[in-house]
């Protein structure tokens, strides 16, 4: 949990990769493919999204996604399936079908061999690079400071209220750590550590939540 988090979702979208999605809806089935249609409908979006990203972008790759939307001829819904980025040829409506395949079996555990597959909608997104992750770096653990007090709050799987611990965010220094339940309060939000987690504070003062070792980011 990041410093100021009630206010990160507005810093998170002015720092957020530029990013920009075109959608084209051309009805297709796999058995009558055309590549050179699909060829001209990518090369039509590409140029599209990328004269939107290039003016806050233009000295950096681009990292480019494609998918379609497709079903079975006759449904009422279609899937996600995501397409190779190269330029296709005939022998791309065997990698879309296998595509569609797998995808189709991921979502409903069985495929429908002998159906007529179709797509209705193409889609081509582009975004700038992004930053590696941020790294939180290990902290010799500190005890916490004694709570400021406790909070009644409704514990979900003890179906009842309960008292916990609270603490101030800024009385809480790198490497200071308490096992849940509890309450991390500060100005604009507060963090609630629940029963079976723990909070320890990183070195660059965001909060990290830890279930059975493994960390809760």
């Amino acid at each position: 949990v990041p410093t100021d988090a009630g206010v990160g979702s507005a810093i998170g979208f002015l720092e957020a990769p530029v990013a920009y999605e075109v959608v084209r809806s051309r009805n297709m089935r796999l058995s009558a493919f055309d590549p050179v249609a699909v060829n001209a409908v990518m090369a039509e979006m590409r140029e599209e999204a990328e004269a939107v990203i290039r003016p806050a972008a233009s000295d950096v790759d681009l990292a480019e996604r494609r998918v379609a939307f497709m079903r079975y001829v006759g449904q009422g819904h279609e899937i996600t399936v995501e397409l190779p980025g190269a330029d296709f040829s005939d022998e791309h409506r065997e990698v879309i079908q296998a595509a569609f395949d797998a995808e189709y079996e991921r979502h409903f555990r069985r495929i429908l061999p002998n159906a007529e597959t179709e797509v209705l909608t193409w889609s081509l997104s582009l975004s700038a690079g992004t930053e590696p992750p941020l790294a939180l770096d290990d902290m010799t653990d500190v005890s916490a400071p004694a709570p400021l007090g406790l909070r009644r709050v409704y514990d979900v799987k003890a179906g009842e209220m309960r008292e916990v611990p609270m603490y101030r965010r800024d009385d809480l220094t790198p490497g200071c750590k308490f096992a849940g339940p509890g309450i991390i309060v500060e100005d604009q939000t507060s963090t609630y550590v629940p029963q079976g987690f723990g909070a320890r504070i990183a070195g660059n003062g965001y909060i990290v939540l830890e279930r059975n070792g493994e960390s809760e980011r």
